[in-house]
């Protein structure tokens, strides 16, 4: 017993990422699917090639690539003009696709000289004539990128969607673990006293998930927060809370320290020393916040509600490899923590890989300034840097980037070698 889903099948779908359509009302309304490779158990080709030649305006070859060139004879021998437009696709809908176009008697010699390899469909007819028109997927702005994404697990996913959005190949590699802080006292403390602060300040998506997970195990939920206002640091933090059923009092325009405590300082204007400020964040942190806050006589208590640790010895040298020996063509950095765990893969990599070396050969993307601060302090050079500080801000930073170089299509991986230079 059995339930039969069906598909797209791979002919229209791989010519829809590499020319749109396999028909035409101008230039092709016939169409035909050929096997290039038929079953060795026939004991010979049952193909009629004297009328399938010419029996249709486009022909479609499924397994065809490896006998391209006697295909392509046999096609002209069976009377198909040798000036017909051909083409074919490899690795169709992936950022690694690739299409070589030319004609019947051209084609087979232009794969070959490509090194175009399998899965491949072959198609021949007037309807190639209109890639140049109608391709959109290897115009994307980042086709073919390979992007390095170090965010800890669970929280790449925004990162990995918008990048195949724009053509490119994420590349997941972990560089940091999300773990409870070294002493989770002061924070489970906090946390039964929410309804005691007046703002309550989440600086990630992070520190909303420590505050949610620890809420259950006292029995509460998002009431628990009372009469407390809550300030949210960018629009990723807000839609974490968001998620959690609570909207955020406060979302300053400038997603750092300084942006914050400026509009908190603005909000209790007046009433400084008795407005009491929670602030669960990471265990290693900016002292920006804190600092301005403390200074203006505004009680602050800072507790660590998670800690960051280095990736596992295999992550490293995964990391460390696709890095040294090519493997991507752009990293991008979330935070200055990424960019310490990030040269500590390179420098513990068996052979150890030096940074200045290996991260000149790729494009460095970061998240924001103080991201772009932290890595120029440790050497690094960043080559885009985004103005919004959030996931899609840094890949539409990336996508300006590449437009502005190569302006209407898409940045091969090869376009993107020797950027850091």
């Amino acid at each position: 017993s059995f339930e039969v889903w069906p598909g797209v099948p791979s002919p229209p779908a791989a010519a829809a990422y590499a020319f749109l359509s396999l028909s035409h009302r101008d230039s092709s309304s016939s169409l035909a699917y050929v096997t290039a490779t038929e079953s060795p158990q026939k004991s010979q080709e049952t193909h009629d090639w004297s009328r399938l030649a010419t029996a249709t305006q486009t022909i479609v070859f499924l397994l065809g690539q490896r006998r391209l060139a006697s295909l392509m004879e046999t096609l002209i021998a069976n009377g198909r003009s040798a000036e017909t437009p051909a083409a074919v696709g490899e690795r169709a809908s992936l950022p690694a696709q690739r299409t070589v176009v030319g004609t019947v008697g051209t084609i087979a010699a232009l794969v070959e000289q490509a090194a175009l390899g399998t899965p491949a469909l072959v198609i021949v007819g007037e309807i190639v004539r209109l890639r140049e028109r109608l391709r959109w997927f290897d115009t994307l702005p980042l086709f073919g990128a390979r992007v390095l994404v170090l965010r800890p697990e669970g929280q790449a996913d925004s990162m990995v969607e918008l990048l195949r959005d724009e053509g490119a190949e994420p590349v997941v590699r972990p560089i940091l673990r999300i773990v409870a802080p070294t002493d989770p006292g002061p924070f489970e403390r906090a946390v039964a006293s929410l309804r005691s602060y007046e703002w309550v300040v989440l600086t990630s998506a992070n520190g909303v998930d420590a505050v949610f997970a620890e809420l259950p195990r006292r029995g509460r939920d998002a009431r628990a927060f009372g009469a407390a206002r809550v300030c949210a640091i960018g629009p990723a933090t807000a839609s974490r809370l968001r998620e959690r059923g609570v909207i955020a009092d406060l979302l300053p325009s400038e997603f750092r320290g300084e942006g914050v405590a400026d509009a908190i300082l603005e909000r209790i204007a007046g009433r400084e020393s008795t407005t009491r400020v929670l602030l669960p964040r990471a265990e290693i942190a900016r002292e920006a916040l804190p600092r301005l806050l403390t200074a203006r006589g505004v009680p602050v208590e800072v507790v660590a509600s998670y800690r960051t640790e280095g990736p596992s010895e295999e992550t490293q040298r995964a990391i460390a490899r696709a890095i040294s020996q090519g493997e991507v063509d752009v990293v991008t950095l979330t935070s200055p923590s990424s960019i310490e765990r990030l040269l500590e893969a390179l420098a513990v990599a068996r052979p150890p890989v030096d940074p200045t070396t290996a991260l000149r050969g790729v494009l460095v993307a970061s998240l924001g300034p103080v991201t772009t601060a932290a890595a120029t302090t440790l050497g690094v050079r960043v080559a885009v840097t985004a103005t919004m500080y959030t996931a899609a801000g840094l890949v539409d930073a990336l996508c300006r980037h590449v437009e502005a170089r190569v302006p209407g299509r898409g940045l091969a991986a090869t376009d993107l070698e020797g950027e850091a230079d």
